[in-house]
């Protein structure tokens, strides 16, 4: 509990202070490692314990900087539609903090992420719509339905589409599966 009282505290007085930190790197260390990420480092694993350790730590996370978050998402909101590479950082960072504020649970938030679905930036598109992944929401449903609507005719695209339909939490895994084969383009 030190410890992540320390990371919380750190990362405040990043965001606070105003700190000169590369975008990319703030996103790193806002991403608390998942279960496929830390595999290759235990010998023992409980895949379960695991997902819900994280889960945990984002919620906490999440609610610790939340304010922090906003803020910094309303910094950096106006330069994620620059051409590439300008603003790649910014979108880089945003669906970090749209999956950390999301894990605060809250209407307006699901709200204005859902808008970025139909964005005719490919790479927001994409970041809102993973940022829906792990959350049973009827948000995530309309993310997954506007995001094959706008890119189904873009092959190439639609597979991220595919991986966030399979990758999805759901009660009846098998099912959602079975319907993904039968999907037709």
């Amino acid at each position: 509990l030190k410890i992540e009282n320390l990371l919380f505290n750190s990362l405040k007085n990043i965001f606070i202070n105003k700190q000169n930190i590369n975008l990319s790197l703030l996103s790193e260390l806002l991403n608390i490692p998942n279960l496929s990420e830390l595999e290759s480092e235990l010998t023992n694993i409980d895949p379960l314990k695991i997902q819900s350790i994280n889960k945990k730590l984002n919620i906490r996370l999440a609610k610790n900087l939340e304010k922090e978050l906003t803020n910094k998402l309303i910094d950096i909101e106006y330069k994620i539609n620059k051409i590439w590479p300008k603003g790649k950082e910014e979108r880089k960072l945003i669906q970090v903090i749209w999956t950390l504020l999301l894990y605060c649970d809250n209407n307006e938030y699901r709200r204005k992420i859902l808008k970025y679905v139909d964005s005719n930036n490919m790479t927001l598109s994409k970041a809102a719509l993973t940022s829906f992944r792990q959350f049973d929401c009827i948000e995530r449903e309309k993310a997954s339905e506007k995001f094959f609507d706008k890119w189904k005719s873009n092959r190439i695209v639609i597979d991220n589409w595919f991986l966030f339909a399979a990758s999805i939490e759901s009660q009846d895994s098998a099912k959602n599966l079975d319907k993904l084969f039968e999907h037709n383009l």
